[in-house]
């Protein structure tokens, strides 16, 4: 069953690592996971960064990548 994962920490950065979305925010690794566990990634804040790997790979994938406002 596909989840959707939320960004919702100011600070934190979405990377790719070892083919894994992984969200961190300072030293913390908030979660970690695996491309074909997710159907979307929600940002709910204004504060938080995403690379460009991790937009490629949610691409490959098709998964959403949704930015709430507000």
């Amino acid at each position: 069953m596909a989840r959707i994962a939320v960004v919702d920490r100011y600070g934190s950065f979405l990377a790719v690592k070892d083919g894994r979305f992984q969200l961190r925010c300072g030293n913390e690794v908030l979660w970690d996971l695996a491309p074909v566990e997710l159907e979307a990634i929600v940002f709910t804040i204004d504060g938080a960064s995403i690379s460009a790997a991790a937009v490629k790979l949610a691409n490959n994938f098709l998964i959403d990548l949704v930015f709430l406002d507000g």
